[in-house]
């Protein structure tokens, strides 16, 4: 198993490092060579793969080039985290700094070094780790083409889908766990944030104002651009290539549409209780003492890096047969064939492993930059803590929040793992029936099912959007008409 994990490993550092190269492009040529407009459409459009999950990116790859190719189709799948990564590590950059290397009179280059490196560098490599974790813990794409070659995800799914989740799986999903365990301690220390100005992380307009006026080297913004335009070419092609497999599907036969009802409710269930859960477990963490705030980030990192693999197959591995205590059964089982509820608690426990860590990741960082001014204000003018928390606190996290319900609600959507560990037998979900259909051949009903899901994905995400959006609003003008 250390020989497989190894192995394992390679191509998904490899195809992160492509895929942060790709982003550094896309960032850099955007800021440094076009208008604001423009740079949002080259960001909107890089983000397209996040629409897809990943076994039908990587599909649609294979049909386009006519052989497997592991590496291109897994950088696209993690294309999109690196250029948010990279983009957003432009908002850690002290706008004085850079304004000071402007007004030097250093050259671009120098001021980059100098002012936007260092923070750049701390982006990069955090989208390079989460690439790399996905990558490792997707069995899709090495269940269809890694060939003879054994990966460690994909010998997972092969054990538990023999049904043998036994042992050597729970031994897989550990050696899967150690490095989750490293990644954690190391971006928890404050030594990993060292040199990087970390207290704005809204966007800032002179920043961005300060970035546009940069003119990069012609042979540099050239490079750069060469390489936009094969990402966006590779994008435009494996996209058209699944609206195609769709159209041809349409014309035969119905698209399969029953996987997309079980997804959609386990989605209306899932996402609230992972936000509410995400919520109060980040403010337990923020307003935890010093010990317990520390061990609070350690234990979100973990949850974060934790591979969706090794989550199904310990929930699979553990709860496939009920847990007893002499004649009374403690905890029933939840997965398999006879489990509780019809498999659903098993699906609920999945969905939320995926979506809470990321969600509550998202508010600490929030949390962490709030001034406290407000909240002190507040107290001393003789609110309690219900009134500080839904007139203070929730309107403060509330654009987090939409952010988060949209990233949950698309995981869910594209997501092979855990789901396909913990779905009872005959319940048919969207991305384990993606594959099923990929790997027996069905490419144009698959791309059918992939671009319905693409479709309820950005659907989802605008529509959540919009709803919080009008919510708010309401309760805004309720709020100020009582006031009134």
């Amino acid at each position: 198993l250390i020989s497989v994990t190894s192995r394992s490993l390679v191509i998904p550092m490899v195809s992160a490092l492509i895929a942060a190269v790709l982003a550094a492009a896309i960032v850099l040529f955007g800021y440094g060579v076009c208008a604001r407009s423009i740079r949002r459409i080259l960001f909107a459009l890089s983000a397209i793969p996040f629409l897809f999950p990943p076994v039908i990116v990587a599909h649609a790859v294979h049909q386009w080039l006519g052989e497997p190719n592991l590496l291109l189709s897994s950088s696209l799948t993690v294309l999109p985290v690196a250029v948010a990564g990279q983009a957003l590590a432009l908002r850690f950059i002290d706008a004085d700094t850079l304004m000071l290397t402007r007004n030097l009179g250093l050259a671009s280059l120098s001021s980059w070094r100098l002012a936007v490196l260092p923070a750049w560098a701390k982006g990069a490599t955090l989208a390079w780790m989460w690439g790399v974790f996905q990558l490792f813990s997707d069995p899709g794409i090495y269940e269809m083409y890694g060939g003879h070659e054994s990966y460690l995800a994909s010998h997972i799914l092969r054990s538990v889908s023999g049904g043998s989740p036994g042992p050597s799986v729970v031994r897989a999903s550990i050696l899967m766990l150690v490095p989750t365990v490293i990644m954690a301690f190391t971006i928890t220390r404050q030594r990993f944030w060292r040199g990087t100005v970390s207290g704005r992380l809204v966007p800032q307009e002179r920043v961005s104002d300060l970035l546009s006026q940069f003119r990069l080297p012609l042979w540099l913004s050239a490079i750069a651009g060469l390489l936009v335009l094969g990402c966006l070419a590779t994008i435009f092609a494996t996209v058209m290539t699944i609206a195609k497999g769709a159209a041809t599907s349409a014309q035969g036969s119905m698209p399969p549409t029953a996987s997309i009802i079980p997804t959609i409710i386990l989605i209306a269930v899932a996402v609230p209780v992972s936000a509410v859960g995400a919520l109060v477990l980040s403010m337990a963490i923020v307003h935890s003492g010093a010990i317990a705030r520390s061990y609070g980030y350690f234990l979100v990192a973990f949850m974060v890096f934790t591979s969706p693999t090794a989550i199904g197959a310990l929930l699979t591995a553990s709860l496939r047969v009920p847990v007893v205590l002499g004649d009374t059964t403690v905890i029933p089982a939840i997965v398999g064939g006879g489990s509780t509820a019809g498999g659903w608690i098993g699906l609920f426990l999945a969905a939320v492993a995926v979506c809470m860590p990321m969600s509550t990741l998202l508010l600490l960082g929030l949390f962490s930059l709030r001034a406290s001014d407000s909240v002190a204000v507040a107290r001393d003018l003789g609110a309690g803590p219900m009134r500080v928390l839904m007139t203070v606190e929730f309107p403060y996290v509330m654009p987090i929040a939409i952010a988060s319900l949209c990233v949950e609600t698309s995981a869910l959507f594209t997501n092979l793992s855990p789901l396909v560990f913990v779905a009872p037998g005959g319940m048919e979900l969207a991305t384990p029936q993606l594959l099923t259909l990929a790997i027996s051949g069905q490419s144009n009903e698959a791309f059918a099912l992939a671009m319905l899901t693409g479709l309820m994905t950005l659907g989802a995400i605008v529509g959540i959007g919009a709803l919080v959006t009008v919510i708010v609003d309401s309760a805004t003008n309720t709020r100020n008409w009582r006031r009134v």
